[in-house]
C-alpha cells in the first residue's frame, strides 16, 4: 500500500528505468523504452547511427526538417551537446533537427560533412536552413550553409520524383541583406551540382532550382517570427516523399549510403566561382555587343543601310567571343566547362541571330531602293525612235540597277555566316525584269504619257525659213565576254553628226543569252543613221 514511484530518464540510449519504493526497499521491477519523451537521437554528434532508437514512423502530415548552426545563437529548436540528429514527434509533425555541414569537414563524421542534414532533409516536404546572418548572407555561397545546401541539393537531384520542397532561409539577428542576391547564391549552388552530377539529372528534364524547390528569405527577429515560419514549414511538411507509416530510421540509412559526388561536399565554392565567372564574362560581352547592334537596328529601321556591315559585323563578333574565351579560359578545366560552353553557344546564337535579322533587312532596304531608282530611270527615259533604240536603253537601265543593287550588297556580306548577296543578285534581276514588263500599265508611265501629248497638242508652230538638214550618226557597241561587271558609253557630236561607242562585257551573262534567242550576241555591232531635217 506504500509505494513511490520514481522515474529516471538517460537521453542516450533514451529508455526509462522505473524503479518502485516498497517498504524502504529498491526492487527494480521494469526496464522498457520511454513513452514519455518526445525527442529521440537517431544520430549523435560523433556520426555514429543509433540503430537501437524506438522505430518512428511517417506522420500523415510529412516531415519537417530544421538545419541550425552550432556557432550561432538561433531561436529555433536545435540540437543539444551530444546530439546529432533528433526527431520530435509529440506532434502532429514529425520534426527532424540536426547541425549543418562545416567548412572543415571530417573525413568521417557524416554531420561535419552535411551528410545527416542531406538525408533529413531527403525525406521532408519542407526545410529550414537557420542560424543564417546577415554576414553569412552577403557572401551565403562561401559559408558553411553554402556547403549544406550543396549537398543537400546533390541529394535531391539524386531521388525520384519532382515534388517541389519549401526551402525557408532563415536570417536571423536583423540586418540588411539583399533577399535577390541571397536567392542567386542559392541558384548559383544549385546550378553547380547540377553540373557535378552531369548525365545522371539530365534524363530527369530537372535543370532550374525552382523545379524543385520553392525557396522563400526569411528575416528572423524573435520568437514569434519563428512561430510563423515553422507553421508555414508544417504546412508543407506533407510534400514529404515517404509515405505514411514509412519507418524514419532506415529511410535516412539508406539516404546515407547512397555516396554523392565529392565535390558537393567538399569544394563547392570553386565550382559556384567558374559559373560566376562565366556567367559575369557572358554579361559583359552581351552588353558590348547589344550596344553595337541596338545602334545598328536604329539605323536599319530609318531606312538606311551600315556602312561596312559585313566587316563591321564580322569583327564584332569575332571580338566578343574572343573576349569571352579569353575571360572564362580558367573554367576549362573544371567541371564548369560544360556550362562555360553553353554560355558561349548562347552568346554566339544571340549574336549571330541579330545579324542575320539585320543583314535581312538592308536586303529588303536595298531592293526597294533599287526598284525605286529603276521606276525613276524609266520615266525619265524618253522612247527611242525605234524599237531596237528602245530595247537597248531598257536592257541598260536593268544592268545599270542590278549592278548599283550588286554594289550594296557587296558591303553587307558575312560569308561565314552564310550571309551571301548571290541568291538575292539573281532574285533582283527577275524583279528588275517584271517591273520593266509592267511599267508601261503603271500609273506613273501613263500620267507621263498624258503630260507628254497634251504638251505636244498645246505646243504652237511657228514660222520659219524652208530648208533641208542632213546628220549622218554612228552608234556602236562592243560586247567582249564577260558577265556584265563592266559598263562604259563615249560620244562625240559635231553639229548634226555625231558618234557613240559603248562597250558592256556581258556575252557571257544568262540574261543577255536569252535576250538573243539563246546565242551569244556579236562582238562588235555598228548602226548608222542619217537624219533629214525638212522645215516647209
Amino acid at each position: 500500500h506504500d509505494i513511490q514511484d520514481l522515474t529516471i530518464t538517460h537521453r542516450y540510449p533514451t529508455i526509462t528505468m522505473r524503479f518502485y519504493f516498497l517498504h524502504h526497499h529498491l526492487l527494480p521491477l521494469l526496464l522498457l523504452p520511454s513513452l514519455t519523451t518526445s525527442s529521440k537521437i537517431l544520430i549523435d554528434s560523433n556520426g555514429i547511427i543509433n540503430r537501437s532508437a524506438p522505430s518512428t514512423p511517417t506522420p500523415s502530415n510529412g516531415i519537417l526538417t530544421i538545419l541550425t548552426n552550432p556557432s550561432t545563437t538561433t531561436f529555433f529548436p536545435s540540437p543539444e551537446d551530444g546530439e546529432g540528429l533528433t526527431v520530435d514527434d509529440s506532434d502532429d509533425t514529425l520534426v527532424l533537427t540536426t547541425t549543418g555541414a562545416t567548412l572543415k569537414s571530417s573525413a568521417t563524421n557524416i554531420i561535419s560533412q552535411g551528410k545527416s542534414a542531406s538525408a533529413a532533409a531527403g525525406v521532408s516536404g519542407s526545410v529550414v536552413l537557420a542560424g543564417i546572418t546577415s554576414d553569412d548572407a552577403a557572401d551565403f555561397m562561401n559559408t558553411r550553409h553554402g556547403r549544406t545546401l550543396s549537398s543537400v541539393f546533390g541529394t535531391r537531384l539524386l531521388r525520384e520524383g519532382k515534388e517541389k520542397t519549401l526551402l525557408v532561409l532563415a536570417v536571423e539577428g536583423g540586418g540588411g541583406f539583399e533577399e535577390s542576391e541571397v536567392v542567386r547564391d542559392v541558384e548559383e549552388l544549385f546550378d553547380a551540382c547540377v553540373l557535378g552530377l552531369g548525365d545522371k539529372v539530365v534524363e530527369k528534364g530537372v535543370g532550374e532550382l525552382e523545379d524543385l524547390y520553392e525557396v522563400q528569405v526569411v528575416s528572423v527577429e524573435n520568437e514569434g517570427d519563428v512561430d510563423k515560419i515553422l507553421a508555414m514549414a508544417k504546412a508543407a511538411a506533407s510534400r514529404s516523399p515517404l509515405l505514411p507509416t514509412t519507418p524514419i530510421l532506415p529511410s535516412i540509412t539508406q539516404i546515407l549510403s547512397t555516396p554523392i559526388p565529392t565535390y558537393h561536399t567538399d569544394d563547392p565554392p570553386t565550382i559556384a566561382t567558374s559559373i560566376i565567372t562565366s556567367q559575369d564574362a557572358f554579361a559583359r560581352q552581351s552588353k558590348s555587343s547589344r550596344a553595337k547592334l541596338t545602334s545598328w537596328k536604329n539605323r536599319v529601321q530609318r531606312g538606311l543601310l551600315i556602312e561596312s556591315f559585313g566587316k563591321q559585323a564580322t569583327a564584332l563578333r569575332q571580338r566578343c567571343l574572343e573576349q569571352y574565351d579569353k575571360d572564362t579560359i580558367s573554367c576549362s578545366g573544371t567541371n564548369a566547362a560544360k556550362y562555360r560552353l553553353d554560355l558561349r553557344r548562347q552568346l554566339k546564337e544571340s549574336i549571330e541571330k541579330t545579324l542575320a535579322e539585320l543583314f535581312a533587312r538592308q536586303v529588303t532596304i536595298a531592293e526597294k531602293s533599287t526598284l525605286q531608282n529603276f521606276n525613276k530611270i524609266l520615266l525619265r527615259q524618253k522612247p527611242g525612235p525605234d524599237v531596237t533604240s528602245t530595247y537597248d536603253k531598257n536592257a541598260a537601265a536593268v544592268r545599270a540597277a542590278a549592278f548599283a543593287f550588286d554594289t550594296s550588297l557587296s558591303d553587307l556580306e558575312i560569308p561565314s555566316l552564310g550571309l551571301t548577296k548571290t541568291e538575292h543578285c539573281t532574285a533582283i534581276t527577275s524583279q528588275l525584269n517584271a517591273a520593266l514588263l509592267s511599267f508601261p500599265d503603271s500609273n506613273a508611265a501613263q500620267a507621263r504619257d498624258l503630260k507628254t501629248t497634251k504638251a505636244k497638242a498645246a505646243k504652237q508652230k511657228t514660222p520659219s525659213e524652208k530648208s533641208i538638214d542632213v546628220g549622218f550618226n554612228l552608234v556602236a557597241m562592243v560586247r567582249p565576254d564577260g558577265f556584265g561587271n563592266l559598263q562604259g558609253f563615249a560620244g562625240y557630236s559635231l553639229g548634226n553628226h555625231g558618234i557613240t561607242v559603248g562597250v558592256h562585257n556581258d556575252a557571257d551573262a544568262p540574261e543577255t543569252i536569252s535576250q538573243f534567242g539563246g546565242v551569244r550576241p556579236p562582238f562588235l555591232r555598228v548602226q548608222p543613221k542619217l537624219n533629214f531635217d525638212v522645215e516647209l
